[in-house]
């Protein structure tokens, strides 16, 4: 899936979407608030962007796609480790982390549930947690009338195919809001959200950056 979507190919088809995109990652950036006494994981991390732009702290990247991995390697500093993982059984000691992220990943995975209690079981207590996902429904909307009208041509570079709908083939799972807070409420009250940002735009919200806490033990 990786090779036949290309997600760095995507990035770089046109500079609205570079810009867009850039948006999300600096969000996230500023929502973690990463310190040099931190220790950092972006879960799915891909080819890196996000492990670049954060310049504190210790960074590992996990991601499941060697293709991906090796993009990251040529992209990152010597300060950041890198790791061969399923985001749905991570490779790490309970409450070992202080900040994580994964953006527009859980879209991706056979059980988001699993993943997301996988993130709460490694995080410390009060970790901040950031989380990204596609409002999909308004993502479909508008690449449908894209394609309708003949659009999607001038949008993407002519070497870029994008699928028609994103949830016929790359993206397991369909994902607004709504559906993201149910999937929180499962995890018996472990996180609790509490800031969330539309990215590009509050009345355009492609994406949500949903930034969150691992409840201390004293809350529950």
């Amino acid at each position: 899936m990786v090779k036949k979507y290309n997600p760095e190919e995507y990035l770089r088809s046109n500079r609205l979407i570079t810009w867009f995109e850039s948006k999300r990652f600096k969000a996230v950036k500023k929502a973690l608030a990463v310190s040099e006494s931190d220790l950092f994981l972006d879960v799915g991390c891909g080819a890196g962007h996000l492990l670049k732009i954060i310049d504190q702290g210790k960074k590992i990247g996990l991601d499941l796609s060697v293709t991906m991995l090796k993009l990251a390697q040529k992209k990152c500093s010597r300060r950041t480790f890198l790791v061969q993982a399923d985001a749905q059984n991570l490779p790490f000691k309970d409450s070992t982390f202080d900040k994580i992220s994964s953006t527009e990943v859980i879209e991706h995975i056979p059980k988001p549930q699993q993943m997301l209690a996988e993130i709460v079981r490694i995080a410390k207590e009060d970790a901040t947690i950031v989380i990204t996902i596609p409002n999909e429904n308004l993502i479909n909307l508008f690449k449908t009338l894209f394609f309708k009208v003949r659009l999607a041509r001038f949008l993407f570079r002519n070497d870029y195919r994008p699928a028609y709908r994103m949830t016929d083939e790359w993206h397991l799972h369909t994902f607004n809001l709504k559906q993201f807070k149910r999937l929180i409420n499962k995890l018996k009250d472990s996180l609790t959200i509490r800031q969330v940002q539309a990215i590009p735009f509050f009345f355009l919200p492609l994406r949500y950056v949903i930034t969150c806490n691992k409840k201390s033990k004293k809350w529950h």
